[in-house]
Order: C-alpha cells, then structure tokens, then sequence
C-alpha cells in the first residue's frame, strides 16, 4: 500500500478497535474525509496483508509492548493492552504482529524513518498547493478535509 492507503488502513484499524459496537464505512469515511467506496477498498486491502507480516503505526493506538519498551509501568500497559486488543486480535487471525512506534523529532530516528521510506519507494500523496498569500484558504482546506494528501503552502 502507497501514499495515503497506509495510513487510512491505520485510521481504520483504529476506529474499529475503539469502537465498542461495528461501524460501518459511512462512519469511517467521514472520520478520514473520504467517501465510503474508497473506504471498502482500504478495507479489502487489508484482507490482503502478507500472512505473517507486520503491521506498523505512528499514529494508531499504543499497544501494551509499546508501554513495556518505553518504561510506562504496569498501569499503562494494562491500559494500552485494553486499547489495542481488538487490532492486535485482527491481526493475530492473520498471523500477523502489530506495532505502535511514538516518532520523536530528533536526527537519528528521522534518518531511520527517512531510510525505510526510501527503500520502499513510499512518497506521500500531494494535495493541493497554495501560495504564502493564499494561506487562509489552505488553512481552510485542512479544517474541511477538503484536499486528499498533503497540503502544500509555497514560500
């Protein structure tokens, strides 16, 4: 999965996960700023992951080994085992293992991050591009969710 397909399929995971009751892609669509049929594409892409492969988030939910690596103690990993047990039970039916990586701003981990974009020929999905003057209305663009991919403000 390229571009923007990653992270939609994280977003979906997420919901489902945190969502007591089914949701269906209406409701989801509206969560990402998408319509429902892209959403079941998604959706069956995910059906499609590699048996036994791995599924990685920055953004999805912490997971109990998340809360382990970082030091959080035994109150947030039970937490974070309640919060994550509907992805991380998905992904055992396929036999595949989820985690949650929490990104920070330093060199290091953004020229690791930068590397594995690199190898695997991810590119994000550019949006719509706006001047420095027309900054109001791309500011406005990412309030409505109105632009699929990156917004771009040129200097």
């Amino acid at each position: 999965m390229k571009d923007t397909k990653f992270s939609i399929a994280i977003h979906i995971l997420s919901i489902i996960a945190l969502n007591p009751n089914p949701v269906n892609s209406v409701e989801i669509a509206k969560s990402v700023g998408t319509n429902p049929s892209y959403i079941r594409k998604i959706m069956s892409l995910l059906k499609d992951l590699k048996d036994g492969g791995e599924i990685v988030s920055l953004k999805g939910m912490p997971n109990r080994e998340f809360a382990k690596e970082m030091n959080m103690g035994l109150a947030k990993e039970l937490l974070f085992n309640v919060a994550a047990r509907k992805i991380e039970k998905e992904a055992k039916k396929r036999n595949q293992n989820y985690h949650f990586i929490f990104v920070q701003a330093n060199g290091q981990q953004l020229e690791e991050a930068a590397k594995i974009l690199e190898k695997n020929q991810i590119h994000p999905l550019i949006g719509n591009q706006y001047s420095l003057t027309e900054v109001n209305a791309a500011l406005a663009d990412v309030a409505h969710r109105k632009s699929l991919g990156k917004v771009i403000i040129n200097f």
